[in-house]
């Protein structure tokens, strides 16, 4: 059987939009569990044993002064989204999550600097070499944090021209209304009052069928740039830290670091495996192919919607608005063959007994009814205006 127009429409849309769905939903997931890494490769009982004989010019490195600050830094992504909130509401300038982070590590009192769209670890007195070393490994790990943060947060966008819930749900108001008349035993009057508040959400959409056009267009451009430079940040970060700490043990052929190992594992779940590496030359190099899927999908996202948005919110709301019109013409002809009204009876509201009523109540009443019910009811009122 063929498909419709809206079939087809529906189809190409969720072709395009479940890749973009798909992979943040899935880096949300590996985020939260590229942290948990992370936590685990910083925050254990091997690297508490980070105590060497300080020499000259070297400072002292204290674990239990030094560990709180450094979980300061990470805390889970919906902690920083709550921060990102709560600075945006104290500044006019836009507030990411990464600049969420920024504001944790700058807090932590740990003597790492923002360099560029990184972090380094510059103390003022170097401490022993291997707690120097750790505090390095920590600042290129929040360094790929941070821009996971970033991918992250370029999936989460959301732009009011690609989004089509209010025209869907008025397909679907306009579905479940035209089922339930063709039941046995319906309200009509009911019915009646839904569609036609149905019918005057589908007109207002369709006067704003075109809004947001421009600045989708405008900004996806942005974004497509954006995200094409943060993927490559991020190959760039890892290959860093991966070349910048060397496996230095006897056996670095056959056996990776535990360092090694962490930088791994973050470049297959954020790169989708496609990277290379050599342990003789100690180097991690991330796939350009993998870059270029990802620029193809957001790509064709951006050309689906600007092609075929508009036709699809109308569609949408030409299906909705011709059942709709359907049910309404149904209740209005049926009411008139059966005499009956499609007017919803309100229930009157509970006057409330008063022992003193109002005189301007009293007042009112009188002024504001009939003639032969002023007389009827004469004796509510104060005074007799009869006998004047």
């Amino acid at each position: 059987m063929a498909k419709s127009k809206l079939e087809e429409l529906q189809l190409q849309m969720e072709k395009v939009s479940s890749p973009l769905e798909a992979r943040r939903v899935n880096y949300l997931k590996t985020l939260k569990k590229v942290r948990l890494q992370l936590c685990s490769y910083f925050f254990n009982e091997v690297n508490q044993d980070l105590h060497e004989r300080t020499a000259s010019g070297q400072q002292w490195f204290d674990w239990e002064s030094i560990k709180p600050g450094m979980e300061n830094c990470l805390p889970e992504e919906q902690v920083l989204a709550g921060r990102a909130d709560k600075l945006q509401s104290e500044s006019s300038d836009k507030i990411s999550i990464t600049d969420a982070l920024d504001y944790q590590v700058t807090q932590s009192g740990l003597l790492l600097k923002r360099v560029n769209t990184g972090y380094e670890f510059q103390p003022e007195k170097p401490y022993t070499p291997k707690a120097q070393l750790f505090m390095q490994q920590f600042a290129g790990a929040l360094s790929i944090y941070r821009v996971y943060l970033g991918i992250y947060e370029i999936y989460c966008c959301n732009y009011p021209f690609s989004k089509v819930d209010s025209h869907k749900g008025c397909l679907e108001k306009a579905t479940g209304i035209h089922k339930e008349t063709q039941q046995s035993q319906y309200d009509a009057a009911q019915l009646f009052h839904e569609a036609k508040d149905n019918a005057r959400v589908i007109k207002t959409l369709l006067v704003s069928i075109r809004e947001g056009q421009e600045e989708f267009d405008h900004a996806m451009k942005l974004q497509a740039a954006h995200l094409a430079n943060q993927f490559e940040l991020a190959a760039r970060v890892i290959e860093d830290c991966y070349k910048k700490h060397p496996n230095s043990s006897l056996l670095f052929f056959a056996k990776d670091s535990e360092w090694q190992r962490l930088l791994k594992g973050i470049a297959a779940d954020l790169f989708d495996n496609q990277f290379t590496y050599s342990s003789l030359a100690g180097t991690l190099t991330i796939l350009p192919t993998f870059m270029e899927t990802v620029i193809a999908e957001i790509t064709a996202f951006y050309m689906a919607v600007c092609e075929n948005q508009i036709d699809y919110r109308g569609e949408l709301l030409r299906s909705a608005l011709c059942l709709t019109s359907e049910v309404i013409t149904k209740l209005r002809v049926d009411a008139a063959i059966k005499d009956v009204s499609l007017d919803i009876q309100m229930p009157a509201p509970e006057s409330k007994p008063s022992d003193f009523p109002s005189l301007y109540a009293l007042y009112g009443l009188r002024f504001n009814s009939p003639a032969k019910q002023i007389q009827e009811e004469s004796d509510l009122s104060p005074y007799s205006f009869s006998q004047q």
